[in-house]
């Protein structure tokens, strides 16, 4: 006890006092609880551990439930998402297939216009 009391003590360290001395070397001691200068830790029946303990579990179930219920809503939230999505691309996929077939259509028309013209020009 004295070479803890007797220590050199840094600048930002504050000296312990005998009490703290005394409960670092005796830890498990009974002594400054029986002089008054630490209070005893209060003793607890099992039967209130247990009860605390099965609060401290139907928390938990009650949260995990809570925690189920979230994410059953996110999925069904990102499912009607992904459906959207997939709606939203049949569509663009339909938009551009026709898109295309007027394309060729009007590929076709100025080709004819083209070979028109050509045969216009060329008999003359």
């Amino acid at each position: 006890m004295e070479s803890i009391a007797a220590a050199p003590v840094e600048d930002v360290q504050v000296s312990k006092t005998p009490a703290e001395i005394v409960a670092q070397v005796l830890p498990k001691s009974k002594f400054l609880q029986n002089i008054g200068l630490q209070l005893a830790a209060p003793k607890r029946s099992s039967k209130a551990i247990n009860d605390a303990r099965v609060i401290e579990l139907e928390i938990e179930v009650a949260a995990g439930k809570q925690d189920k219920e979230e994410l059953k809503d996110e999925m069904e939230t990102l499912k009607k998402k992904v459906e959207e999505s997939e709606n939203e691309r049949c569509r663009l996929l339909e938009e551009t297939e026709q898109l295309k077939k007027a394309q060729d259509e009007l590929k076709k028309a100025q080709d004819e216009t083209n070979a028109f013209f050509h045969r216009m020009f060329s008999k003359e």
